[in-house]
């Protein structure tokens, strides 16, 4: 059974937007839903890029945030930032614990089944207000992390991040066709 959607994209491509969006729209037609937001987002605006081991704490505190929630009865998460998402960047970062995170993200993957998003940038909408990253440098982190998706057989839908109608139907419709999967 679903029970966290991911959101991925490189920075400021509308993860948060359609992370809140998606947490309203099913919370107003009666699904047990929360949003877990990034644990990172703080230290951007100080600014405090991680460093060594912060990638696996970051990784630890976003599980930690997303148990909490899975475990006292919430049906469904929402996050901006996934697990996997948190591999990829100790991935791109070069980061000594990313083997170990990877299968951090199989193992969460197998505890609380997920459904994968990907959200397509429109450029215009690119705010550097905390964000560690240009436009450039984010365009070219989507294409990485597609890259990775893939060769972890990681499996992804892809919207624009203009689509909100479409992302918020293909939810519902994956999340109702598994719940009936499993009765």
């Amino acid at each position: 059974m679903i029970r966290r959607i991911n959101l991925f994209s490189g920075p400021a491509a509308g993860k948060s937007i359609t992370a809140t969006n998606v947490r309203a729209q099913l919370g107003f037609k009666g699904y047990n839903i929360e949003l877990v937001d990034e644990v990172i987002k703080d230290w951007t605006y100080i600014p405090r890029p991680p460093k060594g081991a912060d990638s696996l704490w970051l990784q630890a505190s976003q599980i930690q945030k997303e148990d909490l929630r899975l475990r006292a009865g919430v049906d469904l998460i929402i996050t901006d930032s996934p697990v996997a998402l948190q591999y990829f960047y100790a991935w791109y970062h070069k980061d000594p614990f990313r083997a170990g995170m990877y299968l951090n993200v199989l193992e969460w993957d197998q505890t609380y089944p997920a459904l994968n998003i990907f959200i397509d940038r429109e450029d215009k909408f690119y705010n550097e207000v905390g964000r560690y990253e240009k436009l450039d440098e984010s365009k070219k982190i989507d294409t990485t992390i597609k890259m990775i998706l893939q060769t972890s057989k990681i499996e992804y839908t892809s919207f624009s991040c203009l689509n909100q109608e479409g992302i918020v139907n293909h939810i519902i419709k994956e999340v109702e066709k598994n719940a009936e999967e499993d009765r």
